[in-house]
């Protein structure tokens, strides 16, 4: 005996790949969807090779398919990857064009039963974050000290001249320049690096220091 396609038609929650964007219900309207891009996201015109783009991960209802805009574009569905998305002036733009309005139905399986829900575009004010969150250099994290000074002390035997140095910024949107340059992947430790990281403000800069031993 088949199984009975299912009628649920819910949207439980949005997710994006990308630290910097968040999506949360409205707290005054449920069914309101309010999603967050950093402020450099929020761009005058749309330009396929330089406009950030991020994905968004719909937890939707088994089974259940996801359209947006008045256009009803299909964003989430079983078996389905979805295109990027972007914002433009404030407006939401997916697979490179604006979205026509602000509206997305979740459909259940049963292709019956049916949920409407809204969005909203917020950016979020400029960030000036330039500090370091954390340094790993392969599995060993580097201990922060006075002055912007890291050290790390690695394993017995490790080859510092061939390390994976993995630096996260407290701000999602923040940059950083690692010097001397990776080769191949690796960084040569032997006399430090240094890392300076640019806030997403483009003028506020911080510059870290990181030793192995």
């Amino acid at each position: 005996v088949a199984a009975t396609a299912s009628e649920a038609c819910d949207l439980n929650g949005v997710t994006s790949d990308n630290k910097g964007v968040t999506a949360e219900f409205d707290s005054t309207v449920a069914t309101r969807l309010v999603l967050t891009v950093p402020h450099s996201f929020n761009v005058e015109t749309y330009n396929s090779s330089s406009t950030p783009t991020f994905a968004l991960n719909f937890d939707i209802s088994e089974g259940a398919t996801l359209t947006g805009g008045t256009d009803n574009l299909k964003w989430a569905a079983p078996d389905f990857e979805a295109k990027k998305f972007a914002v433009v002036d404030g407006v939401l733009f997916y697979d490179g064009a604006a979205v026509a309005g602000n509206t997305m139905k979740v459909t259940a399986e049963n292709n019956r039963a049916t949920k409407s829900y809204t969005f909203k575009i917020e950016v979020a004010p400029v960030d000036a974050d330039a500090t370091i969150a954390s340094i790993k250099v392969g599995e060993t994290e580097a201990v922060a000290g006075e002055e912007n000074a890291y050290t790390v002390e690695l394993p017995y035997g490790s080859d510092i001249t061939k390390a994976a140095v993995e630096v996260e910024t407290t701000s999602a949107v923040a940059t950083c320049k690692i010097t001397p340059e990776a080769v191949e992947g690796v960084y040569d430790l032997t006399n430090g690096l240094e890392i300076v990281v640019t806030a997403e403000d483009g003028t506020t800069t911080e510059t870290y220091t990181l030793t192995a031993t």
